[in-house]
């Protein structure tokens, strides 16, 4: 569990990246608001997602100093109480000891809570039918108004504030419910469905948090690139291109799925919770590479990769296909991707069954 001196540490990170991002900004905003009145209709467009870009960002920065700041209070306030629990309060013996002793040793005591929701708690309802669970807390504490069971959730949002501080604050973001996260033993426990997971969008994440508010996000990309050329002679004309981009527009997609559940089930199940946040996960994720793989783009889906325009595309069609055969097409694509974008691909992606008859070609020996 990371403690608060590595989530400070990663707040500040975050912080002098989200300030360099912001201060990149400012060039092009300044260029705009000099040439205001005489941009065209592209420039003005691109000028509105700059400003809305320094916005979030400016609110990202706002939000990761008011978390450092509360991070540092509670650090400061560890080592009080660890100041405190290491003082020695010597009895009037232990006086007169000290003064014929040079040292006196200290003892102190450092306790640790665990965590409010754990797995030993679904087998304790399982084999006594007693104690709580996340899902049982959410029911009581929802529809019942069980003060207690509220209180958990409370402390287990608080978890999850320390633990898992990204999630934390999007949750808070979307109406403060960060006490409702599934604690993450809930998929470890049970015999699963079979679904394909999300190894290509696993390969595509890149850990960039989403940002907090908004359902487009802006990315810039460079269409006409600035150049360099042997200058003919001195004081010759030097090459001079001038860079331009056009903002990609990524809409935010959700994928997102309910079961109903019976009173009877969260009250009496042992399993039920376990089964219903790992399914709807496990589903989630099978939805999600599909997605990425060969989404339309069109109603409320992802662009998938298949469907990029302009994408290399090599074909192999045999009724009775071979390795010496589907290899060179394998190089093929390896080399296309090199000659445009000079570099690696890195990744190759293929079927389970496609890659199993890969591993399973011999040669004559």
């Amino acid at each position: 569990m990371p403690t608060l001196g590595d989530l400070i540490t990663r707040a500040e990170k975050q912080k002098a990246e989200a300030i360099a991002e912001r201060d990149s900004l400012k060039p092009s905003l300044s260029d705009y608001k000099a040439r205001e009145g005489r941009l065209t209709d592209a420039e003005l467009t691109r000028a509105a997602a700059l400003v809305q870009q320094k916005a979030h960002l400016d609110g990202r920065i706002d939000g990761l100093v008011e978390q450092i700041r509360t991070l540092r209070a509670e650090e400061a306030a560890d080592r009080e109480v660890e100041r405190l629990a290491q003082q020695s309060f010597p009895t009037s013996a232990g006086e007169a000891r000290s003064k014929e002793q040079s040292t006196m040793t200290t003892s102190s005591v450092r306790v640790t809570e665990s965590r409010t929701y754990r797995r030993e708690q679904i087998e304790e309802l399982r084999s006594r039918g007693t104690g709580y669970s996340f899902l049982t807390d959410l029911y009581r504490a929802q529809i019942l108004g069980d003060p207690t069971a509220s209180e958990r959730l409370a402390r287990h949002g608080e978890e999850v504030r320390v633990e898992q501080p990204g999630m934390y604050e999007r949750a808070v973001n979307t109406g403060g419910v960060g006490a409702f996260v599934p604690p993450q033993y809930l998929a470890e426990l049970w015999a699963e469905f079979a679904r394909a997971g999300r190894p290509v969008a696993d390969l595509c994440n890149r850990s960039i948090p989403l940002p907090a508010e908004g359902m487009t996000v802006a990315v810039p990309r460079v269409t006409t690139a600035s150049t360099t050329a042997v200058q003919a002679s001195e004081n010759a004309s030097v090459s001079n291109t001038d860079l331009d981009e056009t903002t990609l527009s990524v809409p935010v997609v959700t994928i997102a799925g309910y079961t109903d559940v019976s009173r009877q089930a969260i009250e009496r199940g042992a399993l039920v919770e376990a089964m219903l946040f790992a399914d709807l996960a496990a589903d989630y994720n099978a939805k999600l590479d599909a997605q990425i793989i060969n989404g339309s783009g069109t109603s409320g889906q992802h662009l998938g990769l298949l469907g990029v325009s302009g994408i290399n595309s090599i074909t192999y069609t045999d009724a009775s296909p071979t390795i010496p055969e589907a290899w060179p097409k394998l190089a093929d694509a390896v080399g296309r991707v090199i000659s445009t974008r000079f570099t690696g691909p890195t990744a190759i992606v293929m079927r389970p069954n496609a890659w199993a008859w890969f591993m399973s070609a011999t040669d004559s020996t």
